[in-house]
Order: structure tokens, then C-alpha cells, then sequence
């Protein structure tokens, strides 16, 4: 069977949605399945700059210019075509709302093929005219994707009300994000604080530099805790905050690491710290919870129920303090989190997927 994956970025550029699909179509392909990904060509910092076609083991990745854009909605009429030509047995989008998503969709009716779509968040925190062409979309086209698609999956379950306020139809399947279990647990502190000459307590924040990743919020936190080491680990996504803010001395910024790397260093903090202002659901913070880490995270829907969670009013840069200076108090606040973590163990998330490809091509 034959399996397309759409995606505005993908592999070598990382984030959730990117993470995720990547996983999949790994997985999928390991299977068996012929796997292809119809992504953009866009690279961590959102230029053109990689291969328009690439093998990544079984996995051919096809990659292509946009005609136009507006905001973050890029247009391909090239990759259109190619996905109405391409002959696969089920398509799975990656984010509502975006091109990639719309042109997996259009490509799928005409074709008359399964199309599966995970949405990973609704960006509420948009305004102005980007809120009003959002409202626009919803109604006129969302609608009629969400509703058509064989399934709708939701990273978080507070995704599914939003989803069904928008097509009250739409066949609703909940699919956490999962977490390589049994890997988390085998990386070692020692080694990340030998290799980085880094000194404990250690703050540890995981995700790429960006406004809406809460960047400027970890550099105001490190300044009111001078006693702690404050590491974020994560590409550059945004390089004007690097150059807007100064880093004190207590707060250290690694780059984007190698996996190993990055375990370690999930094992080697005390506290993990995300100041984020919007997530789907971060996989970091299953990460956070396999190695039985007290976690201080901005308080979202999306978190609500996660065990070994201190939730801080979005933006309380005095109550990301003070949590954080709990949970450095009252570790045994993060093994509450091992046992969901364990649960949401990768094995378990893409055999639900596997089953779920399988149902929606026999439908």
C-alpha cells in the first residue's frame, strides 16, 4: 500500500508537527508501505535552501517552491498536480489550516482516496486580519475538510470540541503524541554535564528560539534566579532574539543537539521549563515525564490532567519563579509523569496509527 504524507516542513527541520510525521513515516515505512512526503521547501528559518527531491531511507521526500504566499499560507500549484498524479491509497495531512493540508485534501477527493488529518493545534492567538481570514477559512473551507476527512486526529482532547464546533461532523479520533520510552530513560547526566562543563541546579528548556516559544520569558526568569544554570537546547528559528536580548550568565544557549545529546540532558536537569505561550501538545514534555522530571509549564488547555505538571499563568514571569523554585524543593513531583509517559510509549502510538490507516482505506 501506498501512503502520502503532506506537510508544510519537513525532515532536516524540526519541530512537533515535522517531529510526528517524521516518526510516522519512518514507522509506516518499516512496515512495508511506499511512503512519499509532499512538503515545501522550507528549512529551519523558512528559506529554500534544501533538495527538492530526497531518498531518506525508503522515504522519497518531494519538496517544493511556492508560487505566492500569504501570512504562513504558502502556494504550491506545482505540488497540487503532482499529488493529483500521484497514485497512493491514503493521504495523512499534517496542520489545519495551512496549503499542504488543503492540497492533500483536494488531491484525495478527486482522486476518491482516504484522507486522515491531524490538525496539531488551532492558533488562537492570531488577530487582527489574520483572525478574520481564520474565521473566513473555518467557514468555508475547513468546514468541508474536517467533515470529509476519513478521520480528524487530535494530539490533545482539547482539540476535539474546537473541531467539532467547526464541523460538527467530522469523525474525531484522539492520538497522543508518544515518547521513545525505553531511549529517554537510557541517556546519562553525566555525560552532558562533563560535555558542556555545565554545574547544577540546571534549569532545562527544550524547543526552537521563537517569540511564541517564550524566549524572552526563559532570559527574564534566568535573570531573577542567578543561583540556577538555565540551558535552552533548540534550533534558531528566530535569530533577531538572540541579537534583541542578552544572555546573563546563568543562562546558556546550546543549539540544536544531537538526539544522544538532547537525552542526556533531559536526564542531567532538575527541573524542565517551558514558558511557551501556545503548544498542541509538546512532545518534550512526555520526554520530561519518561525521566521523571518536575515540570513548570505555562498553563494552556492542552495541559490540563498532564501528571507532574506546575502549571504558571500565561506570561506571570514572578510565578514561573516561584514554581520553579518549588519544584526544586519537591522533586518527586515529576515521577508522577513516568507512568503516563510509559503509557504514551511510540510502540503503542503508531500501532493506533497503523490500525486507523488500515480502517480508513477499507471505508
Amino acid at each position: 500500500m501506498k501512503i502520502a504524507y503532506a506537510i508544510h516542513r519537513f525532515y532536516p527541520a524540526v519541530g512537533g508537527a515535522e517531529n510526528v510525521c517524521l516518526k510516522l513515516a519512518k514507522y509506516m515505512a518499516h512496515e512495508g508501505w511506499d511512503v512519499r512526503v509532499f512538503t515545501l521547501n522550507l528549512d529551519q528559518s523558512w528559506e529554500p535552501s534544501l533538495k527538492n527531491t530526497e531518498q531518506l531511507n525508503s522515504i522519497l521526500i518531494r519538496r517544493y517552491r511556492w508560487d505566492f504566499k500569504m501570512y504562513s499560507y504558502y502556494i504550491s500549484t506545482s505540488m497540487l498536480i503532482d499529488m493529483i498524479k500521484e497514485n497512493f491509497d491514503l493521504v495523512h495531512a499534517h496542520i489545519y489550516g495551512f496549503y499542504t493540508s488543503d492540497a492533500a485534501f483536494i488531491s484525495s477527493k478527486l482522486k476518491k482516496k482516504a484522507y486522515i488529518i491531524t490538525p496539531h493545534g488551532f492558533h488562537y492567538l492570531v488577530s487582527g486580519s489574520r483572525k478574520f481570514l481564520h474565521t473566513i477559512y473555518d467557514k468555508l473551507f475547513g468546514r468541508l475538510l474536517l467533515s470529509q476527512a476519513k478521520f480528524v486526529t487530535c494530539v490533545s482532547k482539547t482539540e476535539i470540541p474546537i473541531v467539532k464546533r467547526i464541523a460538527p461532523k467530522a469523525r474525531v479520533v484522539h492520538i497522543p503524541n508518544g515518547v521513545d520510552y525505553d531511549r529517554i530513560r537510557r541517556g546519562c547526566a553525566r555525560s552532558f554535564l562533563n560535555k558542556f562543563d555545565l554545574t547544577k541546579p540546571l534549569v532545562l528548556t527544550i524547543g526552537r528560539v521563537s517569540w511564541i516559544k517564550g524566549f524572552d520569558r526563559w532570559l527574564r526568569v534566568a535573570n531573577k534566579l542567578k543561583d540556577y544554570t538555565f540551558v535552552w537546547v533548540g534550533p534558531l528559528e528566530d535569530a533577531t532574539l538572540l541579537k534583541k536580548y542578552e544572555l546573563p550568565k546563568n543562562a546558556i544557549y546550546l543549539g540544536r543537539l544531537a538526539e544522544k545529546d538532547k537525552i542526556n540532558a533531559l536526564n542531567a536537569c532538575d527541573v524542565f521549563f517551558l514558558p511557551t505561550r501556545y503548544e498542541a501538545f509538546a512532545i518534550v514534555i512526555r520526554e520530561a515525564q519518561a525521566c521523571g522530571k518536575p515540570i513548570v509549564a505555562t498553563d494552556l488547555p492542552e495541559f490540563k490532567g498532564v501528571s507532574g505538571i506546575i502549571a504558571v499563568k500565561n506570561g506571570d514571569i514572578n510565578q514561573y519563579c516561584k514554581a520553579i523554585k518549588y519544584a526544586m524543593s519537591n522533586r518527586r513531583i515529576g515521577l508522577e509523569g513516568i507512568k503516563e509517559a510509559k503509557k504514551n510509549d511510540w510502540k503503542n502510538i503508531l500501532l493506533k496509527y497503523k490500525k486507523l490507516y488500515k480502517l480508513a482505506i477499507k471505508q
